[in-house]
């Protein structure tokens, strides 16, 4: 049997939440105990592992990117080749675009059962716990999965940024953005979970150290450096790189 999304309007967007300063954080978003980040394990003494894509396929840099992939799923790459002003001006729009009035951004919603626009993908039932977060997602290639509908003309440089940003990049795009919260130690940004595609990209935000990821059943801080990309090595190319033994 199929499974429907909510309507998104019945959804609180958590932007706003914040602006109007309440200093109570709507139950959907509050988490159970065991799932709250306060009574996580870190371990902040730790770091994943970072990749000189220069040195490739020197072998000391080569071993280094199998340990990570082997041992972590993850590690940060330098020296990628992509122009360092591509990936502070795709910073620049997308933060201009969740600083934008809620009737703006409205304009490109996510529609019930959609993954692209803006909002809440993946809103299943009421009772169903929210991360603490905005997203706009979209699809840039190949050209059938774009909805230009969806696409903001405002910031005016958005589109050409995103197309230049994505065939750097990937085919799908993804922003999340997480405002403050007057409760932190109640909400996540983004649940738990594992990405189900064989890999993904990530850029952060330099101003904090937002992602954490499991090593060892502790939770490690990814400490931003500059202009690197997090690479995340997805369910789909773990399972397809499992020896197979007859």
């Amino acid at each position: 049997m199929a499974t429907a999304e909510i309507n998104i309007g019945q959804v609180d967007d958590v932007q706003e939440l914040q602006r109007a300063c309440q200093a109570t954080v709507p139950e959907r978003y509050v988490r159970d105990g065991d799932d709250r980040p306060d009574g996580a394990k870190v371990c902040d003494h730790a770091q994943i592992p970072v990749i000189d894509v220069g040195e490739l396929p020197h072998d000391g840099e080569l071993n280094k990117l199998r340990l990570a992939c082997e041992e972590w799923g993850f590690f940060q790459v330098v020296n990628h080749g992509i122009a360092e002003e591509v990936l502070d001006e795709m910073e620049k729009v997308t933060r201009e675009f969740f600083m934008l009035p809620l009737e703006e951004k409205e304009k490109y919603p996510m529609a019930p059962g959609g993954i692209q626009g803006y909002g809440h993908a993946f809103v299943f039932s009421e009772d169903q716990k929210l991360d603490w977060s905005n997203m706009l997602a979209l699809g840039v290639d190949p050209a059938f999965i774009r909805q230009p509908k969806l696409w903001p003309t405002n910031p005016a440089s958005f589109k050409e940024t995103l197309d230049k940003y994505s065939g750097e990049i990937r085919p799908a795009v993804r922003m999340n953005f997480y405002p403050p919260c007057p409760r932190p130690e109640l909400v996540l940004g983004l649940s738990a979970h594992s990405d189900g595609s064989a890999v993904t990209v990530l850029q952060q935000d330099m101003s904090c150290a937002g992602l954490q990821v499991v090593k060892d059943g502790a939770w490690v801080p990814v400490h931003p450096i500059p202009h690197a990309l997090v690479i995340n090595l997805g369910d789909t190319l773990e399972a397809i790189s499992i020896p197979f033994i007859p």
